[in-house]
């Protein structure tokens, strides 16, 4: 069991991961993009990443981000300073002073949240494991309980819910757990902390059942069986049926 690797290092090792998956379930030109590391990532990511640790490791904040000078990068001396600054980064994820005042707020939200703080509070964080190809980057772990932050638009129930199933975080959380038994820790509860990345930023705790894990592990199983798929041939090498809808009347 690794647990004291930078997120650079974890990201470094070739295996596969709950991320990896995620991108075959999506399809062959997804996986083909994830594999040729050509995926791009917009600024929510990075205030994600952001979020990641000031909540999870912030006395490591400023070893993981690097949050840009502002200046004017229209005028030369503006240039020439930002260019100078860029040298500095290394690995790092850069983020704008705008970010990390949301970030700030983020945190701020979760810790006020009583059940979020207190499943945080005392918590084994940013574990990473990598065993027979495979790898995990688990955000938290108390106990028997495991733990997942995520930021995103819209936390709200009547949102999220789908989004566990939609987004495949479903997935992400058998693939955990099993990787966790893997190593001889055993998971019976399983949360995902959600935090809005915009005012108000609201948080909300949502608590996965068995049935929701295990089609999460039937979603990763199936997954893995798509590795393999030709991405030449796009989402499917053949016609794919349209059936009528229910909500189509």
């Amino acid at each position: 069991m690794k647990r004291q690797i930078t997120a650079a290092e974890y990201h470094a090792i070739d295996a596969v991961s709950a991320s990896l998956l995620k991108a075959a379930r999506k399809g062959a030109p997804h996986l083909r993009r994830y594999l040729e590391g050509t995926q791009t990532f917009g600024p929510a990511v990075a205030l994600g990443t952001a979020a990641h640790s000031m909540i999870l490791t912030p006395a490591d904040f400023y070893d993981e981000i690097a949050v840009a000078p502002d200046v004017n990068r229209r005028t030369k001396a503006g240039r020439e300073e930002y260019a100078a600054w860029l040298e500095t980064v290394g690995d790092r994820t850069v983020i704008t002073e705008e970010q990390h005042e949301a970030a700030r707020r983020i945190a701020e939200a979760v810790a006020a949240h009583p059940l979020a703080s207190d499943l945080l509070s005392d918590c084994e964080t940013e574990l990473s494991l990598v065993w027979d190809g495979c790898k995990v980057r688990i955000d938290a772990l108390k106990g028997s309980t495991l733990i997942d932050l995520k930021t995103t638009r819209d936390a709200s129930p009547g949102k999220y819910r789908r989004a566990i199933f939609d987004r495949d975080i479903h997935l992400q959380l058998a693939w955990y757990a099993d990787a966790l038994a893997v190593h001889g820790v055993e998971v019976d509860r399983y949360i995902v902390i959600a935090v809005d990345n915009v005012d108000p930023y609201g948080v909300a705790v949502y608590e996965l059942d068995d049935h929701a894990i295990e089609l999460g592990r039937r979603a990763y199983c199936e997954a893995l069986s798509m590795l393999d798929h030709n991405p030449a041939n796009g989402y499917a090498a053949t016609a794919i049926p349209v059936e009528v809808p229910r909500w189509i009347k």
